[in-house]
């Protein structure tokens, strides 16, 4: 994959997110909705795979005295120099279901989540913000 296509898939808002198109993941409805029961749970408009979230990128605007929309041009402008490889999205044959009381949630757990946590590690030094250790999962539903 081109940086060109990564830096098309990334988006900032307050914290840097991967974009994924849901033809990218598992199918996924019939097998939720037959589960959990389709009034139970809503599909997301959009699905995307967090890679810092923003309080990691407060950081990164706080030490170049940033704004949002000037963070996001120059996260743009240094990914175009990162040469690192980006890891393929290897994706969990079905989804979880999480409760935390009445909420319901589902996702995907990324199989290849060590691959990404080398990756996010290595583009936080070249960030220049604070390692986090990430569970990697993309909600599908809610």
């Amino acid at each position: 994959m081109s940086w060109f296509d990564i830096i098309k898939k990334l988006e900032f808002k307050g914290g840097v997110v991967f974009k994924i198109q849901e033809s990218d993941l598992p199918e996924f409805e019939h097998y939720l909705f037959s589960r959990v029961g389709e009034e139970d749970l809503t599909k997301l408009p959009s699905f995307h795979l967090t890679l810092f979230s923003p309080q990691q990128m407060k950081s990164f605007k706080n030490v170049h005295g940033l704004s949002n929309k000037e963070a996001k041009l120059k996260v743009r402008e240094l990914l175009a120099n990162f040469d690192n490889v980006v890891p393929s999205l290897n994706f969990e044959t079905y989804p979880h279901i999480a409760f935390r009381g009445e909420q319901k949630t589902a996702f995907f757990g990324v199989l290849n989540s060590a691959e990404w946590q080398n990756y996010i590690d290595d583009l936080a030094d070249y960030l220049e913000i604070p390692h986090v250790k990430r569970y990697f999962h993309v909600s599908v539903s809610n």
